[in-house]
């Protein structure tokens, strides 16, 4: 064999090797920077097998839903032409803008049939980011008119499913409530817009008295910390800036306008404004101002579920029960499309969370609820459980793991 053959050999041996050596290197990065977290995302499962598992499952899943005979709630909303219109040039300028911004003016007369009766309604458009209203499924908030209730309540938002994980959210505010933590009723319904078949949309409980009533709590105030500048700096200058701060935030509450009109609710949102004020100055100890039994287990189980987006600043809740005169936590958005898997607690990434753990009685709460509300709550949520929440997902209904590989000792 001629030396010059032997030469054009090898050279295009050692170039099949590299190009091979290539299509390994761009397949591993891929699957390490793409493929892997986005299965984790998905399916909430720390490894790769058990997410592939999970999503080989999703078509039998699927089948025992369409197979179960029940069917969701369906709500047909009317929304008249000068309504949607203002609704479209509100769509389009938050697209535009990349945040939405609402106002009380920004509130239209809609109708809203559910079975045989007809309810009048007025809505908006909802939602921060344009997740929101990228699709067909806008994200609404409704307030029933002249008293009625729309499936026990008055005051209500749809929304695609995606936007708040799916059946992820559900089972989070289910977890919550079996703890004894307030959190809204959520489920899925179809939905109709203009003669438009929507499909599934989940239907998420606003903050209300309906809400407070319907988990044996009295009429009160729920207070919140306004984040309207926190997006405003954004939508400026591209960045919360100092504003990105719980410190530095107002608090305020739903329904104000209901709170003026009663002395008593107006007396019970100055003392709730002056304890979270005490606390948020350093003036007053988390175990003075909350209820550190469920600050402690809302802690503990948003820590177990991988959410930090439940104990952001700006996301916070915070229920001022008349009778014990103490702030007790609201679950809200969880955000478990967005799953966190790390070594450290979770909670570390949330000043606010440092505070509350500062307080030796909440995290007392916080360290115990860790380890008995695995073996409790959450283990009873995810014991066989209907076509409710589960089926037809890729997600199976097995409880995170993300905690149970970790130490549970807050810092």
């Amino acid at each position: 064999m001629l030396p010059g053959r032997r030469r054009y050999r090898l050279v295009i041996l050692l170039a099949l090797l590299a190009v091979w050596s290539g299509v390994m290197f761009a397949a591993g990065f891929a699957f390490l920077d793409f493929i892997r977290p986005n299965l984790q995302s998905l399916t909430g499962r720390a490894s790769v097998a058990s997410s592939v598992a999970a999503v080989a499952g999703a078509p039998g899943r699927w089948l025992a839903a369409a197979t179960s005979g029940s069917e969701p709630e369906k709500l047909i909303l009317d929304i008249p032409f000068e309504s949607l219109q203002q609704i479209h040039r509100k769509r389009d300028e938050a697209l535009a803008q990349g945040l939405l911004v609402t106002g009380s003016d920004d509130l239209v007369r809609a109708e809203i049939r559910h079975g045989s009766a007809t309810h009048r309604v007025r809505l908006r458009l909802k939602g921060d980011l344009p997740d929101h209203l990228e699709t067909e499924k806008w994200s609404l908030r409704i307030q029933v008119r002249g008293g009625d209730a729309i499936l026990g309540m008055r005051r209500f938002s749809i929304q695609a499913p995606e936007t708040r994980g799916f059946q992820a959210e559900p089972l989070f505010m289910d977890s919550l409530r079996d703890e004894g933590i307030l959190a809204p009723r959520y489920s899925f319904v179809n939905v109709v817009r203009n003669g438009k078949e929507l499909g599934l949309m989940a239907l998420e409980e606003h903050f209300s008295k309906e809400l407070l009533e319907s988990q044996d709590r009295r009429e009160g105030v729920v207070l919140k910390f306004d984040e309207s500048l926190f997006w405003e700096n954004m939508l400026i200058n591209k960045a919360h800036g100092p504003y990105e701060n719980y410190k530095t935030a107002t608090i305020s509450a739903f329904q104000t306008g209901r709170i003026a009109k009663s002395p008593a609710l107006t007396s019970d949102y100055r003392e709730a404004r002056a304890l979270l004020r005490g606390f948020v100055d350093g003036r007053l100890p988390a175990s003075d101002v909350f209820d550190e039994k469920l600050l402690g287990r809302f802690l503990a189980l948003s820590e177990i579920w991988g959410s930090i987006h439940a104990v952001r600043w700006h996301n916070l809740r915070l229920y001022y029960n008349p009778v014990d005169r103490e702030l007790e936590p609201i679950g809200f958005d969880a955000n478990l499309q967005a799953h966190h898997i790390d070594r450290n607690l979770l909670l570390e990434n949330e000043p606010i969370c440092h505070r509350f753990l500062a307080d030796p009685r909440v995290r007392s709460e916080f360290a115990g609820a860790l380890h008995s509300t695995r073996s409790s709550s959450v283990q009873r949520l995810f014991r066989p459980l209907t076509t409710t929440h589960c089926s037809g997902s890729a997600t199976p209904c097995t409880p995170p793991t993300h905690v149970t590989r970790r130490s549970c000792r807050p810092g």
